[in-house]
């Protein structure tokens, strides 16, 4: 099951795994983080499905642009989309296309299945055995991979609470945080969405944090470059009294942009250095407390 912005309360049950429907992996895409709890069994990132799409049968995609189909192939593949816009259907073609809010189709579909004898339920156990497995394994690649950036996102998740609204950047530790952050409910992890623009996060999380104001506490990460194109929106944080946490992770570039060109370009940088301010002093300037912390420890 690849799903994108909807629930799929209806075809998983959650609970314990054996309560699940289909028994099937769901795996997310950016803004579709946290409609399975990131800690479910049956809840997979996007490169684990990917090391398993050769053994792959069937695939439904909820609400879905389906680009892992795009990018992946769909030979000997049987795709099933439920969309509500029909000229989804022409982008990837499905082998079998259900026109229809994602609530009421995935609630249709599962009505459907309950009490068939299903070859895909009775070996489910070794199944999700199997996606746990793998899931584990992919986490810990991450963290020995990007160890600095992990640290910090394991720091940053220790200081807050399970229903956190986390809003990310196209930031490094944004990137990992797709594949890292435990996010526990769906709506909970706000991304760019499919248009990744950069600089979107922090004035998206002042209006994120202004809407859940005394209902849930909200959390922004940055880079400086990402920052700096609304940080002074911090005026309207101030005004409005929105309680909301950011954090700036600064390294005077835009760094992301740095290390593809390290890696592609053998280090022949052009256009990612940045002179940023003191943002502790910047804050403080619109009357807003700062801190400043240099290791995970002090972050936490």
């Amino acid at each position: 099951v690849h799903s994108g912005f909807c629930s799929v309360e209806q075809m998983l049950n959650f609970g314990a795994p054996d309560d699940s429907v289909l028994g099937a992996p769901v795996v997310p895409y950016r803004v579709g983080h946290g409609i399975v709890p990131t800690d479910h069994v049956c809840s997979m990132y996007a490169p684990v499905a990917y090391r398993m799409w050769k053994d792959v049968d069937v695939v439904v995609g909820i609400g879905s642009r389906m680009s892992c189909a795009r990018d992946w192939g769909t030979a000997g593949l049987k795709i099933v989309r439920i969309d509500i816009d029909a000229d989804e259907f022409l982008k990837v073609a499905p082998d079998a296309g259900v026109l229809c809010d994602a609530k009421g189709g995935t609630e249709a579909l599962v009505a459907e299945l309950l009490g068939r004898s299903l070859a895909c339920v009775e070996d489910k156990d070794a199944r999700l055995a199997d996606c746990e497995r793998l899931s584990k394994s992919f986490r810990e690649e991450v963290s020995d991979r990007f160890k600095v950036a992990c640290d910090l996102l394991q720091a940053i998740q220790r200081g807050c609470p399970d229903d956190v609204v986390f809003v990310d950047e196209l930031t490094n530790l944004g990137h990992i945080s797709k594949f890292f952050w435990r996010t526990g409910g769906a709506r909970h992890h706000l991304s760019t969405g499919y248009q990744s623009n950069l600089g979107w996060g922090y004035a998206s999380a002042l209006g994120a944090a202004y809407a859940l104001k005394g209902k849930k506490r909200v959390l922004s990460i940055n880079g400086d470059g990402g920052f700096l194109f609304t940080g002074v929106e911090m005026a309207s944080a101030k005004l409005h009294e929105i309680p909301l946490v950011a954090i700036v992770v600064n390294d005077n570039a835009f760094g992301n942009v740095k290390s593809l060109q390290e890696r592609w370009y053998g280090g022949r940088n052009i256009a990612c250095q940045l002179a940023s301010p003191d943002f502790v002093k910047m804050a403080e300037s619109f009357g807003l407390r700062a801190v400043r912390a240099d290791t995970p420890e002090e972050l936490e």
